[in-house]
């Protein structure tokens, strides 16, 4: 049985050969990449794919944004009003929605068979 990863982290470390395969194959901006490019080592190579849970990238945003954080009344505050507003999670679904579009065109652009494709979306 394969292992579940979260490929929303956005962490990574990629091997030289990982990162040729990757500029070989990837057609992905932005967010998208978070996606495609496990998919890519999963299926155009046979190296393997790491995992390591990690805890604390979401205490990352708040150095982008300290005024709002100040205004807030402090960090907690601001990921309390972030954690309730309406676009911020719209803003969660569009991401999700882009990242699963990206997994099927990654997919389908490597001819991944029907059962196939279904095992790996159940992983993202």
């Amino acid at each position: 049985m394969e292992r579940v990863i979260d490929v929303n982290t956005a962490s990574r470390g990629i091997s030289h050969e990982a990162a040729k395969t990757i500029l070989n194959h990837s057609q992905a901006l932005g967010f998208e990449t978070d996606v495609e490019w496990p998919l890519i080592i999963r299926l155009k190579s046979n190296l393997n794919i790491s995992y390591r849970e990690v805890e604390g990238l979401e205490h990352e945003t708040h150095i982008k944004y300290p005024e709002a954080v100040q205004t807030a009344g402090g960090l907690k505050n601001w990921m309390r009003q972030l954690e309730q507003d309406p676009k911020e999670w719209l803003k969660r679904v569009n991401i999700s929605q882009r990242m699963i579009e990206t997994a099927i065109q990654t997919q389908r652009k490597f001819g991944v068979r029907k059962k196939r494709k279904i095992e790996i979306l159940k992983q993202i």
